[in-house]
Parts: structure tokens; sequence; C-alpha cells
């Protein structure tokens, strides 16, 4: 099975706008932070979107998308936060930052929603996307068959201290390798939905070398959902299931499955830091916290200052870290009213639009990592905003004058 590029798809290149040759890119230089402006990523997105605006009003008269459900839950966050900073402190110039982020990050979704040229962007997408999945597959061999030590693959003369260092792990140009399979998994989606089998096998393999178990079990539920879906080819069906056994049975023989399987049968989901620690912290707050959340990003502050105090066996080993994955987040953060709206936006989606799976994959996603309000999750709402039909009855559609 050769892997090539074909060369329409080299020179669709050539006709690609900044959107398409940047958004590949983008997550990659999200990692890279910068002090007080987010990251190099976030900082060059959130520019493109003034300056589109700005032209728009004086030039271009543009039109955006506006998700009616994104907007009740920006409204709701931009009313509410200020108040509740108010109530239980916790206010500084980082948390005003962030309201600024949650407006300029609904901003970015609007401003490039159905404004991708999907077939040129997922060309660029796809040679990124291999290159990256070869310095993964790379490193792995260099761990797991040499026994090498290995880093992550600093582009940017810029801190990277937060990223894992332990050399235990193949993390390519990510900071960890699940925020490698967060980047790849919607390249995999399409390539599953464009019944591209090679590209398939390709990035499938390359996730499961990468050791992320979230990876490894979303792979699994987009593989069970397209060989249960009737839409599905039954030739492609068959080949996907031969080449999934055969590769399977030839990994089984290395160590890359017996650390990435016994990672998942291993997870504990009652005292599993991803999974479990946001729930406890939840648990710990007043009716009204409950309700409204004390604020995004101000648990800290309340571990600090002794207002919630954890003693469960995971924030013991976590040393009473913030750290908390998205769904307890926007539960901590902004309360029940704020989860229960993303919800109803998620299953909005899942009833209304065909690329059902890929939303719920980010919903997956959610309850073991953090995919909201940040690039990835840009990165995922963005690929989705332009993969579906919108319908006139879920967004608002604005003529910026």
């Amino acid at each position: 099975m050769k892997m090539k590029f074909k060369v329409s798809q080299l020179n669709m290149i050539k006709d690609c706008g900044f959107l398409e040759i940047f958004l590949p890119f983008y997550v990659i230089l999200s990692y890279y932070i910068l002090p007080t402006v987010s990251s190099i990523g976030m900082l060059i997105i959130y520019m493109y979107v003034l300056v589109r605006i700005i032209k728009s009003i004086l030039i271009s008269n543009d039109v955006v998308y506006v998700n009616k459900l994104l907007l009740i839950f920006v409204v709701y966050a931009i009313c509410t936060q200020p108040f509740i900073f108010m109530v239980y402190g916790g206010f500084n110039s980082s948390r005003l930052f962030n309201l600024f982020a949650i407006i300029m990050m609904f901003l970015v979704i609007c401003v490039c929603t159905q404004k991708i040229n999907l077939d040129a962007f997922f060309n660029v997408y796809l040679i990124v996307g291999f290159i990256c999945s070869i310095a993964i597959i790379f490193q792995s061999l260099q761990l797991y068959v040499l026994g090498m030590k290995v880093y992550p693959i600093v582009l940017l003369p810029i801190d990277t201290s937060s990223w894992f260092n332990g050399g235990t792990r193949p993390c390519g140009f990510f900071p960890e390798p699940q925020a490698y399979a967060t980047y790849i998994l919607p390249l995999l989606y399409y390539q599953l939905k464009k019944h591209n089998l090679k590209w398939v096998v390709f990035f499938s393999i390359s996730i499961l070398f990468s050791t992320s178990s979230l990876g490894i079990i979303a792979v699994v539920l987009l593989f069970g959902y397209y060989l249960m879906s009737s839409n599905t080819n039954k030739v492609f069906k068959i080949g996907a299931i031969i080449l999934g056994l055969a590769i399977f049975l030839v990994i089984r023989q290395t160590t890359v499955y017996d650390y990435a399987i016994s990672k998942i049968l291993d997870i504990d989901i009652t005292n599993n830091t991803r999974l479990s620690h946001g729930f406890d912290v939840f648990n710990k707050l007043s009716f009204e916290q409950k309700v409204l959340g004390i604020g995004k990003n101000n648990l800290t502050y309340f571990l600090s200052e002794e207002r919630i105090v954890l003693t469960d066996r995971v924030s013991i080993l976590m040393r009473n870290s913030a750290y908390i994955t998205s769904i307890s987040d926007i539960l901590v953060g902004f309360g029940v009213i704020g989860l229960l709206i993303y919800i109803l936006f998620i299953v909005k989606q899942i009833i209304t639009y065909d690329d059902k799976m890929f939303i719920f994959l980010l919903l997956v996603l959610s309850f073991a990592q953090t995919i909201f309000l940040n690039s990835a999750w840009i990165f995922w709402m963005v690929i989705y905003f332009n993969m579906i039909d919108i319908k006139s009855t879920d967004f608002y559609k604005i003529r910026i004058k």
C-alpha cells in the first residue's frame, strides 16, 4: 500500500486562502504560549479575525453565520461571570482576559463558518498531518524498538517547560500524545467519511503508536460507527475489517500494544485524574455555586483560599491541582446552567446534522481532556461548521456593514 499524494492535491495548495493554509498549523502553534496574550496560534487567528471584520466594515460587507445556541452560551457567560467574580472574588487581569478570550473565540468561529474551501483545507491538513504522524511513528520506533528516550520536537525558541519531558512517550510536535491524537482525529474522520482506506489505516496506526488512550478509544468508536452505518460501502467495510485485523495481529506482537492497551485496561474511572477529579470538585460546591459556577479558571483561587478542601485520593495525589477536564470545567466555572446550554448545543447538532459522529467524538473527548474554549475546540468547531450544510433555524445570518 503506497502512501502518496495526488498531483491535484499538491496543485490545489496554490489556490488556498489564508485559512486553508494556516488552520492545519494553528493548533500546533497554539501550544507555544506567550506571556499575557495567550499563544502564537491564538494571537495570529485573533488578528486575522479583527482584520477580516474591519475589512468587511470598510469594504466588502461580509456575511457572518452565528450559531444561536453558542450565542446564548456566550451571552450567559459574559453576563454572569463579572457578577460571580464580584461575589466570590478571584478577579484579576487574567480573569478579565478570559472574558475577552471567550468573545474572541466566538468571533473566530463565526467569522470562519462557511468560509473554508474544504477540499483545499483537507489537502493541506493531510500533508501537515502526515508529517506529524511520521514524527510520532518514528519516535515510537525509537522508544519501543531501540529503547531510546524521546522528547517533543520544539519548533520555536519559546518556553515549553509545561510540555511532557519524561522521555517515555512519543509526542512528535506536540506537548503530549493526547494533543497529537486530538489534532489528527478530525483528519481521520474525514478520510473515513471519504472512504480513503490507506489514509484511514495510516492515521489509525499513528494514533495507536502515540499510545494515547483516549485517541485509541476514539478510533475504535469511529470504526464501530462506520462499520455499522448503512451508508458505508460494503467493500470498504470488508477491506477495513481485514486490514484492521491484520494490523492488530502485527502490532499485537510489539511492546507498543502492551503499553497502549494496558493503559486503557488499567483505567480506574473512580480514581482517574482526568475523569473524576473535576466532579469531586463540583460536589464540594454550594448549591448556588453549582447552579452558576465559581467563574472560569477561578478554581485555583478557591483552592488557595481554602474555600474548597479536597480530601479524596486523586486530589491528594495531584496536590490539589486545579486541572479539570472540559465537562467538569464547564460545571465548575459556569455551573449547571452553562453545562445545560452547551449539552443542548451538542444534542442539537447530533439530531440535526449528518456529521453527528464528529460532534459526538468532541463530546467524548470533553469528558477526559480540556477541549472547550481553547485552540483545539476552535479547530474542531471551525471544521465542523464548514462540513455541515447549516440551517437558517440554527444560525443567524448577519451582514457586517
